[in-house]
């Protein structure tokens, strides 16, 4: 088993609700170049199609760039952590040998937020 732990990823429900909260400086007009040339972020056939050239490959996600707390205010910061966290969670689940953990994103602006969101990741989330 090789597990590679610092997979960046952007799945689709947190995308679109970091297009709606985040200042557009962090993804302005290229975004969607950005993420065409890196199809794996956001495209899981894509991703998985490149995993299977490697035997016994397994991942833990982590959130691509930009930091929630860059880009959005405290308020918007806990929605979007809550939104990449569940949506990494159900990907942990429904695909457990492709995706063996994920990595909270906590919104490190509210550092209360932050704390009781690490504490769901972990207890609630499986994280």
């Amino acid at each position: 088993m090789k597990i590679d732990i610092f997979t960046h990823i952007i799945p689709p429900k947190y995308k679109e609700a970091l297009f709606k909260k985040a200042d557009r400086r962090f993804y302005g007009e290229n975004w969607d170049k950005v993420i065409a040339g890196t199809p794996a972020l956001s495209d899981l056939d894509n991703r998985f199609r490149v995993m299977g050239k490697y035997e016994g490959l397994s991942q833990v996600l982590t959130l691509a760039s930009p930091a929630i707390e860059e880009a959005a205010t405290p308020e918007d910061a806990v929605y979007l952590a809550k939104v990449a966290n569940d949506e990494m969670a159900e990907l942990t689940v429904k695909y457990p040998n492709k995706f063996v953990a994920a990595v909270a994103c906590l919104p490190l602006n509210d550092m209360d937020a932050a704390l009781k969101e690490t504490d769901r990741a972990i207890n609630d989330l499986k994280f």
